[in-house]
C-alpha cells in the first residue's frame, strides 16, 4: 500500500513536471510565430513600393430600419396567414405577409 506522504510527493512531481512542459509548449509557441512574423518582414522588404502605388478605402453607408411590425401590419391593414414562403421580390401585400412569416418563424429578420 502507498503512504499519503509518496502519493503527495508523487503528485507534486506530477504538476511540477506538467507545469514545466506546459512552459516548453509556450516558448515553441512564441518560437514558431516569430518565425513567421520575421518571415512576413523578409517579404515585405522585397517587394518595391512606388510613388504611384495607390490605396483605395471604402466606407458602407448601410442604415436598418426598425418598426414594430404589429403597429405595421395594423396601418397597412395585412392579416399575417399561416403561408410562410419566401420571395426574392415582393410583389403584393400577400407576398410580404408570407415573407414576414417564413422569416419570424426562423427568428430572423425580414428584410
Amino acid at each position: 500500500m502507498i503512504s499519503k506522504t509518496s502519493l503527495s510527493i508523487l503528485s507534486t512531481i506530477i504538476l511540477a513536471l506538467a507545469f514545466f512542459y506546459k512552459i516548453n509548449q509556450d516558448f515553441v509557441l512564441i518560437e514558431r510565430l516569430n518565425n513567421v512574423l520575421n518571415g512576413l518582414l523578409r517579404a515585405e522588404q522585397k517587394v518595391k513600393i512606388e510613388q504611384r502605388t495607390k490605396v483605395g478605402v471604402g466606407f458602407g453607408g448601410c442604415q436598418d430600419g426598425f418598426l414594430p411590425v404589429f403597429a405595421a401590419f395594423k396601418e397597412l391593414q395585412l392579416t399575417p396567414t399561416g403561408d410562410r414562403v419566401h420571395h426574392d421580390i415582393v410583389h403584393n401585400q400577400e407576398e410580404l405577409e408570407q415573407l414576414f412569416n417564413y422569416f419570424f418563424h426562423h427568428g430572423a429578420a425580414v428584410e
